[in-house]
């Protein structure tokens, strides 16, 4: 194996969740309108420019079974994927050679161009104002995977981060992306375990059956805890929440019937 390790000794671990698209809490498919951002598969915030774009989990290349397939619509001008890294796991990238890696797919290139971005927001894990770095661009391949493998070194990650790929002149063509990493040292990897991914998923975005009575007071408790005091969305008979935290959900019900709820605590 080639390559060097981070400053402990050993490679570098994936700070990007589900790099390798497996997890799809949310949906499997969708439409991000013109000028929105939203997220798609789990932790990846797609923005459309100048019209909509269609996102879908589809087939991978190799070892990695699944990517995430972006269909920018006519008079799309740009399409960004982008992670956003809170800063207790950015933290231990600061000051260190990275490297950022993965797998590009497109139909047919013309004159589309891919360029990879950093982001580091002004405040703690607050992406309201940030600074943006080019880290360049991406050769492309008609009708084929190309694979890119930048490094960098970053200075400060106290706040967080995020990288973003952002596709220029896409309009309806196909794009596919999988198997992306941001890690310590120069070694990348394709291993990528669904348990593990689907946790770390979890800590930002969960659908809970939840287990409960009617008239008498219930407690969920998060496994693993959110990262913040979710939003959260109901679909059943939800009575009064009493507490709505990182690490539990107190509530009543109104009927003791199936009761499912969406917690939202992304960046």
């Amino acid at each position: 194996m080639s390559g060097s390790y981070g400053s402990l000794g050993h490679p570098g671990e994936n700070v990007l969740i589900n790099g390798a698209m497996q997890i799809a809490q949310r949906a499997s498919s969708g439409n991000i309108a013109s000028g929105a951002s939203e997220y798609t598969l789990d932790r990846w915030l797609v923005t459309s420019i100048g019209s909509s774009t269609d996102f879908s989990q589809t087939n991978g290349f190799g070892k990695l079974e699944s990517s995430l397939q972006l269909q920018p619509q006519s008079g799309n001008t740009s399409t960004v994927l982008q992670q956003r890294v809170e800063a207790r796991e950015s933290i231990n990238l600061q000051g260190e050679t990275c490297i950022f890696f993965g797998k590009v797919y497109i139909s047919n290139v013309g004159s589309t161009t891919l360029n990879l971005s950093l982001l580091v927001p002004d405040s703690k894990d607050i992406w309201t104002s940030f600074s943006s770095t080019s880290l360049g661009a991406v050769s492309l391949k008609e009708g084929a995977w190309a694979d890119f493998k930048l490094p960098l070194t970053i200075s400060d990650t106290s706040n967080g981060l995020s990288v973003t790929l952002n596709f220029t002149n896409s309009a309806e063509k196909e794009i596919r992306v999988t198997g992306l990493g941001l890690v310590a040292g120069s070694i990348s990897t394709n291993y990528y375990n669904y348990a593990q991914e689907l946790r770390k998923c979890q800590r930002y975005y969960s659908s809970r059956r939840l287990s409960h009575s009617s008239g008498i007071l219930n407690v969920h408790q998060h496994s693993p805890f959110l990262r913040a005091s979710p939003s959260y969305t109901p679909i059943g008979n939800l009575g009064t929440v009493f507490e709505n935290s990182a690490d539990q959900f107190t509530y009543t019900t109104t009927a003791s019937v199936g009761l499912t709820v969406i917690f939202d605590a992304e960046l």
